[in-house]
């Protein structure tokens, strides 16, 4: 049996295990009641990453609140935040909806990304100082030795940080 609102039994489960205090590693801390939006975020983030939501299962705000014992004024703000990420998509009668890839979309963004990086790498390359590139090789370094997909993400996203920051443009 399911809680109303989750898609299958396999949802529930993603979330009895973040809520039931049994992290899938020592860095990652599970879903408590009560817990900040940022906390309540970055554990939804983390399960849709390792692949532990699929794309299409929903998110109920108001059922998410009830299994957190929470107002659903931290889930929508957690769900609200994952959406602006491109993590899932808000529907007004649904809830959130974890996205599925398209790989349209995905070739669009690397047609941008190829036009755009030879300029960031140029002015990163000018620009970086050695603490910074010291700073990546540590990152990338951590990287090779990270199983969990979301920390690996985490990781990258920081080592990437790195050189966009080195570039001098304005981060929004």
């Amino acid at each position: 049996m399911t809680r109303p609102g989750f898609e299958s039994s396999a949802t529930l489960s993603v979330f009895d295990r973040l809520i039931d205090h049994e992290p899938r590693n020592s860095k990652e801390a599970p879903l408590t009641r009560g817990q900040s939006v940022r906390q309540l975020k970055e554990s939804l983030r983390r399960a849709i990453l390792r692949g532990d939501l699929s794309g299409g299962e929903r998110l109920i705000q108001a059922d998410l609140a009830t299994m957190l014992n929470v107002s659903t004024t931290p889930v929508r703000e957690a769900l609200r935040d994952l959406a602006t990420e491109g993590l899932i998509t808000l529907d007004r009668h649904r809830g959130g909806v974890v996205r599925e890839p398209d790989w349209a979309e995905m070739e669009e963004i690397g047609l941008v990304l190829h036009q755009l990086e030879p300029l960031a790498v140029k002015l990163a390359f000018e620009r970086i100082s050695e603490a910074e590139l010291q700073e990546a090789e540590r990152l990338r370094l951590l990287m090779t030795k990270e199983s969990d997909l979301g920390d690996w993400v985490e990781l990258n996203t920081r080592f990437h940080l790195v050189f966009h920051n080195a570039t001098g443009a304005a981060s929004g």
